[in-house]
């Protein structure tokens, strides 16, 4: 009999962890941005120049977590000031510029740092998390920090 329980808490534990573990996204390899600079358009391409960090969401009205994200990168975006940017981008709408970047999933950002992508993430993120991978963390206020959905709560107050 213990056993029998043994080996199911294996097997389970077991399907738990590759369960869990097909949610997870794997980080894309950067863009090298030089070998797709041809196909890329001027206003692109000032975009991705016009600060010194610019971060590039890739996404749909249709996507949920793309929606999701966009509400927290609102309200990240307040507290960027001139040293980032951020930009978004429909994919229905630029889909050159979406096969241009290998976009293959939904929400996808890419990192451009001096006009030169260094780094790429695909899924959702919290505001927190993009403000880390982008470097811009400490200079956040708590109200700000706090997710969107958090924010908007009447029943929750952020200090």
């Amino acid at each position: 009999m213990w056993q029998f329980f043994r080996r199911s808490s294996v097997r389970t534990l077991l399907l738990v962890s590759i369960a869990v573990g097909c949610n997870v996204q794997p980080t894309p390899p950067p863009v090298d941005v030089a070998e797709v600079e041809s196909e890329l358009d001027s206003g692109f391409a000032n975009e991705i120049q016009s600060a010194p960090t610019v971060l590039v969401k890739f996404g749909a009205s249709w996507c949920g977590p793309c929606v999701k994200l966009d509400k927290e990168l609102k309200g990240l975006e307040a507290a960027l000031g001139d040293n980032a940017k951020i930009v978004t981008i429909d994919i229905d709408d630029n889909r050159k510029l979406a096969a241009t970047f290998n976009v293959g999933a939904i929400p996808h950002m890419i990192l451009f740092k001096d006009g030169k992508a260094v780094d790429q993430k695909v899924g959702y993120r919290s505001a927190d998390e993009v403000a880390d991978w982008m470097g811009l963390a400490s200079n956040r206020s708590a109200a700000s920090s706090a997710p969107a959905a958090i924010q908007s709560n009447p029943f929750v107050s952020v200090q």
